[in-house]
C-alpha cells in the first residue's frame, strides 16, 4: 500500500495505490452519509484520491463515541455484507447469514488463521484449537441485531481536523457492535471516558467486559500476526488458553 500526498485540483490531497483500492472507496462511498470520511475525487481498480484531513486537533472522545453509536444504529436483516471488503491490505470476505457466529468464525477467525498458518507463522496445533473454539462460539456469542461497523477503529484510524472527527481506512461490515469495542480496547485506543458515552448512548452488556471482548480481540491479533509476524502470536495463544 502506497499513500502520496500531493495537491489535486487546488486541494490537498491523497492517492492510495493497493490491490483492493476500489473495495476501499467503495467502503468510503458506503459511509459517507453516515459518519464524517474523507471525501472521494477519483478512484479506479488500484488507487484512489481523496481528500486530506489535517490531523490538527486532538480527538474529542465523547464526539467517537457518540458518531460510533449512531453508526452501530445503521443495521441490515442479516450479518456480512454486500460485498468483500477490506481489512489493512487484506481481503476482508463477507457473506449475507443470519448466524453470527458463523459469519465471525468462519469468515473472520478461522480466514485469517489459515492465512497465517500458510504463512508458517501459526502451528497447527495453534489451528486445531482454534477450530475447537469457532466449533463453540454459537454458545459463547450472542446472536444480536446487526450493526453496520467501521471495523478497523484504532488511533491512527481516527483523525481530528478543526474539532470534527474523520474516519479512515474502514473494514466496514454488518456484525456484533461489541467488535468496534473490543478492538478499541486491544490498544487503549480511547479512555473511560469513551465507554461511559457510548454506554450511555448504547448500553454494554457487563458480558462484554468479563470475557466476550477477547474472544473479539481474537480476530484483530490475527491480521495482526499476518501483517507483522510473530510479536502477536503471544496474544493469539492467550486468547485461545481461555477458552480452549
Amino acid at each position: 500500500m502506497i499513500d502520496t500526498n500531493f495537491f489535486y485540483n487546488g486541494k490537498r490531497a491523497v492517492k492510495k495505490e493497493f490491490e483492493y483500492a476500489l473495495l476501499e472507496a467503495k467502503q468510503l462511498i458506503f459511509l459517507k452519509d453516515k459518519i464524517k470520511v474523507p471525501k472521494l475525487f477519483e478512484y479506479s481498480n488500484n488507487y484512489f484520491i481523496c481528500e486530506y484531513i489535517n490531523d490538527n486537533t486532538p480527538v474529542d472522545e465523547e464526539k467517537v463515541a457518540k458518531e460510533l453509536a449512531e453508526l452501530h444504529s445503521f443495521g441490515e436483516d442479516f450479518f456480512g455484507f454486500f460485498h468483500d471488503t477490506t481489512i489493512g491490505p487484506y481481503l476482508q470476505p463477507n457473506i449475507k447469514t443470519t448466524s453470527w457466529s458463523s459469519l465471525y468464525g468462519e469468515y473472520r477467525v478461522l480466514y485469517m488463521t489459515k492465512k497465517a498458518h500458510d504463512k508458517g507463522l501459526l502451528d497447527i496445533k495453534t489451528l486445531k484449537d482454534i477450530e475447537i473454539l469457532i466449533n463453540n462460539l454459537d454458545t459463547i456469542l450472542p446472536n444480536k441485531k446487526p450493526s453496520l461497523l467501521h471495523g478497523d477503529i484504532w488511533s491512527g484510524n481516527v483523525l481530528s481536523q478543526d474539532g470534527e472527527v474523520y474516519f479512515i481506512d474502514p473494514a466496514i461490515y454488518f456484525g456484533d457492535n461489541e467488535v468496534e469495542l473490543a478492538f478499541i480496547m486491544m490498544f487503549n485506543t480511547f479512555s473511560k471516558r469513551f465507554f461511559d458515552t457510548y454506554n450511555e448512548l448504547k448500553p454494554i452488556d457487563k458480558e462484554f467486559f468479563r470475557s466476550r471482548y477477547l474472544i473479539y480481540q481474537l480476530y484483530p491479533y490475527l491480521v495482526h500476526v499476518n501483517i507483522y509476524g510473530s510479536g502477536y502470536i503471544s496474544g493469539v495463544k492467550n486468547i485461545i488458553k481461555r477458552f480452549v
